[in-house]
């Protein structure tokens, strides 16, 4: 039989991939894309599926289904470093504004975006390019 954490529906005995994909799915129940009226998680899958055209890295593929859970749901950076380890916490962190408490988030658009040039501009990480890359492009195609 399957080990599960009681916390999670998460098998414990699946690759790093299909627990981040669980877990996502899990945290994403229930949201709706903005533009359009699917299911929030198909983004996340669809990020996952083009970074998977650049890399099979199972780090790298784990942030990128994972990368709106911290900025979109309850979960926390400490969680993903928990479930998934620090490689994939530090690599959702790079895709995680940072949410000015008690100001609209029109009025910090423009710094956020600033930062995430700022930070791309800085990193060496080719993972965090990818990832970036593929959150843009399903963007743009939704």
């Amino acid at each position: 039989m399957e080990r599960t954490d009681q916390k999670e529906r998460v098998p414990k005995d699946m690759d790093l991939f299909e627990r981040a994909l669980c877990f996502a799915i899990e945290k994403h129940s229930g949201q709706r894309r903005k533009l359009a009226n699917i299911p929030y998680i198909l983004h996340p899958m669809e990020v996952a599926a083009i970074v998977g055209t650049m890399t099979d890295d199972q780090a790298t593929l784990a942030a990128a289904v994972l990368h709106d859970t911290v900025e979109d749901t309850d979960a926390t950076l400490e969680e993903i470093e928990e479930k998934f380890g620090r490689r994939v916490s530090l690599i959702v962190m790079t895709e995680t504004e940072e949410k000015r408490e008690g100001i609209p988030a029109a009025q910090t658009w423009k710094l956020r975006k600033l930062e995430t040039l700022s930070m791309l501009e800085n990193t060496k990480d080719p993972a965090v390019k990818m990832l970036w890359l593929g959150d843009k492009l399903s963007n743009i195609r939704s």
